[in-house]
């Protein structure tokens, strides 16, 4: 699998922040697939801030600058969401810190073309129902369904989560990691970001949300270029020896040492950030099939990859890597499926296969009459790419 030229003219427009050399459009250039494909990874308008004036299709250039304009309307507003969020709680002495959103933002040369969702915001277990009150009493409502580990809050067209535990891991990982969450919210600093104050992780505390939040959400639905760029960012900023005083011994007992390097190597060498010892020396093959898997995914699953099919024959349970043979896991992968849809054909192992094959008979019906996509004849070999990318990035799990 290789990436294809809107890809690889994504990857080199975005070099442009750390080379400071000016990339050459090709003349073939197929701008519809190019707007498409900054959309899908997020980065939308920072492409068109760097090559939307040399785009040759007008109708294409119109789309991408009205939506360039109304993402840089969106991430101010977030910006300033910010700024509200920090009014509220320190006027009412609850510790907070804001993360992902403008704490990533303020590593980029222009914090506007950031792609921005809502506003993230850690509160400590000691604070929650005093936070969440007066969260209530400004005119939010929790929206959706309560997570274990956050809320959402709505006012208006203004959304905002309230975090429990910003990593989200499991077992025992889990628990070290929720035993930092204090940590993040008593050492955090105030900051400023596009003329906004609020409060955020220290350096190491922001690093670390950053890299497993990215983590947490590559091997499910996938992540987008933002993420990368979000990484290449931050690290730019360092010399070799600050980012090791700061950040190797801890990864290192977390278990993320080897995922800040394999995020830092594949940034070096596809967006051109300057090299580092510290990135120590990771195969080209493993950056080579993370660049892969951010394109089959998309922000947040935004490519249409048919990336559950691809989980589901991933993973064997929550997120545990499937040991089993191809042929074992699409039996296990069938079953599953059909006793979520058909749970009282599963109560015999004789009915069994009528489960399967309604299920197979209800896909070629929907992907007949155009309801559903087929799913692409890659799909397993990407699943297998996956799980060796996923082998070397999961020291989390040892």
């Amino acid at each position: 699998m290789e990436m294809n030229q809107t890809q690889q003219l994504l990857l080199g427009v975005l070099a442009q922040t750390f080379t400071g050399k000016q990339f050459d459009i090709p003349e073939d250039t197929d701008w519809a697939a190019l707007y498409k494909e900054s959309k899908v990874q997020a980065i939308a308008p920072m492409i068109f801030n760097s090559i939307g004036e040399k785009c040759t299709d007008q109708g294409i250039y119109m789309k991408w600058k009205s939506h360039s304009m109304r993402a840089l309307q969106h991430n101010m507003n977030v910006h300033l969401q910010h700024g509200m969020l920090h009014q509220i709680l320190t006027k009412h002495d609850i510790p907070y810190c804001a993360i992902k959103g403008s704490a990533s933002a303020r590593d980029y040369a222009d914090p506007l073309v950031r792609a921005m969702g809502d506003v993230d915001f850690i509160i400590l277990e000691s604070s929650w129902e005093k936070a969440r009150q007066l969260m209530e009493a400004e005119g939010f409502e929790a929206s959706g369904e309560e997570h274990p580990l956050h809320i959402s809050l709505k006012k208006g067209r203004i959304e905002m989560e309230m975090h429990r535990d910003p990593f989200g891991l499991q077992g025992e990982n889990g628990k070290k990691f929720r035993a930092l969450v204090p940590e993040l919210v008593e050492n955090s600093e105030e900051v400023s970001c596009s003329t906004v104050t609020f409060r955020m992780p220290n350096t190491f505390g922001h690093g670390l949300v950053m890299l497993i939040h990215a983590y947490r959400h590559l091997i499910d639905e996938g992540i987008g270029l933002r993420h990368l760029y979000d990484w290449a960012a931050f690290i730019s900023h360092f010399s070799n020896e600050e980012f090791e005083s700061i950040f190797k011994a801890r990864l290192e007992e977390l278990g993320a040492w080897n995922l800040a390097q394999i995020f830092a190597a594949t940034a070096h060498r596809y967006l051109s950030v300057p090299y580092q010892p510290w990135m120590g020396d990771v195969d080209e093959q493993i950056s080579k099939m993370l660049m892969l898997d951010i394109f089959n995914g998309g922000n947040f699953g935004s490519a249409e990859s048919e990336r559950w099919t691809q989980n589901r024959a991933l993973y064997s349970e929550g997120y545990q890597l499937s040991e089993e043979s191809r042929s074992k896991q699409f039996l296990r992968t069938m079953n599953k499926k059909a006793q979520e849809d058909y749970p009282c054909l599963m109560r015999f192992v004789i009915l069994r296969p009528f489960g399967w094959m309604i299920f197979a008979a209800k896909y070629c019906l929907r992907v007949l009459t155009g309801k559903r996509k087929r799913i692409p004849s890659n799909t397993m070999k990407m699943v297998e790419m996956r799980k060796k990318l996923y082998q070397e990035l999961r020291v989390l799990d040892k």
